[in-house]
């Protein structure tokens, strides 16, 4: 009996590291049926609906759910998990010093007198809110990052009114026209709906 080949896909991802290149590897899991516990490069199988998978869970930024209706809202809170998700993938750039013995007395440090207390923390926390997101810090624009008695203090705001307030701001700040081709031909739309609805 001939089996087909299935056509399969691996991501090779390396980056300098302190040493040399590092490569991402995953283990499998101890229970899998193919392979338990193997050490692999992530990837796996194809199938026919991964394209459509790939276009509908990545490329479609501001889309309404299944309707696919875009809402400018919508997009900017998928651009701040966006934001939040390529942070985490950034990790912490241990590497970065020169001496990670350091790191880690740092540490332990923070662990015994309290990472408030650090100058360090000060540094982290201005490198993260400087915009250059070289801190490690993640500062969402819009998503709530208080405690709920802050929240409860300034009135209970709601994330989709702050969402709206930014969407009509920039609304107003953008000056958008049409080239002539285009505006002519959304007038000749126009105008031929305009003389159905008069007919009816």
């Amino acid at each position: 009996m001939s089996e087909s080949i299935r056509k399969a896909a691996a991501v090779i991802a390396v980056r300098d590291g302190a040493g040399g290149p590092e490569v991402l590897v995953l283990e499998r899991s101890a229970g899998s049926r193919f392979l338990p516990g193997y050490v692999a490069f992530p990837g796996g199988a194809t199938d026919a609906e991964d394209a459509a998978h790939a276009e509908r869970w990545f490329g479609s930024a501001g889309t309404l759910s299944l309707d696919e209706i875009f809402s400018p809202v919508q997009l900017l809170v998928d651009c701040e998990i966006r934001d939040w998700v390529q942070r985490a993938v950034r990790g912490l750039d241990l590497a970065a010093s020169d001496d990670q013995d350091a790191w880690i007395e740092e540490i332990r440090a923070g662990m015994k007198r309290g990472f408030m207390g650090l100058d360090s923390t000060l540094e982290d926390y201005l490198l993260s809110k400087s915009g250059t997101n070289r801190g490690s810090t993640w500062y969402p624009r819009f998503f709530q990052r208080s405690a709920l008695g802050a929240w409860d203090r300034a009135g209970r705001p709601e994330l989709n009114d702050r969402l709206r307030a930014e969407v009509r701001a920039r609304i107003a700040a953008h000056r958008y026209e049409l080239d002539d081709d285009r505006r002519r031909q959304i007038e000749r739309i126009y105008q031929a709906a305009k003389d159905m609805t008069a007919c009816a």
